[in-house]
């Protein structure tokens, strides 16, 4: 079975609100180098295979970071906000591979000037889905 980052891209790429300001610039791990328009990154920052919620054995429970960019504070903030808004409390499938979201929380946007490039503004969105896999 496919892990839910696999997942994620699918699910994300079929939300018409996001897809509206990032297109399909949305990339697990690192951006493409000199990418110039809004973009989402996300990876998994602290897996855990320990079903928490439901007690199955065939769970996980792992927390996720989306890294929202733009130009615009103002898009940061709606797309960081579109994102959050997709994710929290998000239950069912995800994407085509198999994987169930059984329940989730997201958290987020926190938006500010990126560090290492001023003209852009980073937003983080934090999501923990239970899944089974």
């Amino acid at each position: 079975m496919a892990t839910i980052e696999a997942s994620i891209n699918t699910y994300l790429a079929a939300q018409s609100s996001i897809t509206a300001y990032v297109g399909t610039d949305i990339y697990h791990g690192a951006a493409p180098d000199l990418i110039e328009t809004d973009f989402i990154r996300y990876q998994l920052i602290m897996p855990s295979n320990e079903p928490y919620a439901f007690g199955t054995t065939d769970t996980a429970q792992p927390e996720i970071q989306f890294d929202v960019f733009s130009k615009s504070d103002t898009n940061c903030i709606a797309i960081g906000n579109l994102l959050a808004s997709a994710l929290n409390r998000f239950s069912g499938a995800v994407g085509t591979s198999g994987n169930n979201v059984i329940s989730s929380i997201a958290s987020g946007p926190m938006v500010m000037r990126d560090e290492t490039d001023e003209q852009w503004w980073h937003g983080i969105v934090y999501w923990t889905p239970e899944y089974e896999r």
